[in-house]
């Protein structure tokens, strides 16, 4: 909101808003398709409450549809490239590196990991809790 909106929109009226103008706006944003969908979702919150709290007559962004979001290609490594990785990081983290591979736990699921959580006769890693910064 402070970043995309409130700089272009943020000093006219809710009710001198109409389609033209946010959608005038929102196509001026140089963002891919995942970040304006982001943006959009506390514009149609605002709009929203506008048109209940009677603010507002029509909602513009009922009009509005939600970007087309394209999802990356990902290229995860290969086994043989995971094998190369195993084979040269120190030992130390060998360990470490395995469970990160072959869990698809998170880094933060994994610095969060208490040994109460592991069952090595089920061969299970509960997930309970995540570390992050701060």
């Amino acid at each position: 909101m402070n970043y995309h909106i409130l700089p272009k929109l943020g000093n006219t009226p809710i009710k001198n808003l109409g389609y033209i103008q946010v959608k005038k706006m929102l196509s001026g944003l140089k963002c891919s398709g995942k970040r304006l969908k982001n943006v959009m979702i506390p514009m149609r919150e605002v709009f929203k409450f506008a048109l209940l709290a009677e603010y507002i007559d029509k909602n513009p962004m009922s009009l509005i549809g939600s970007p087309k979001v394209t999802k990356p290609d990902i290229h995860p490594l290969s086994m043989e490239e995971i094998n190369l990785f195993l084979d040269n990081v120190p030992v130390r983290y060998h360990n470490f590196f395995v469970v990160a591979f072959f869990s698809g736990m998170r880094f933060g699921e994994m610095a969060a990991l208490k040994w109460k959580n592991v069952d090595f006769k089920l061969g299970i890693i509960k997930v309970r809790e995540t570390r992050v910064r701060k």
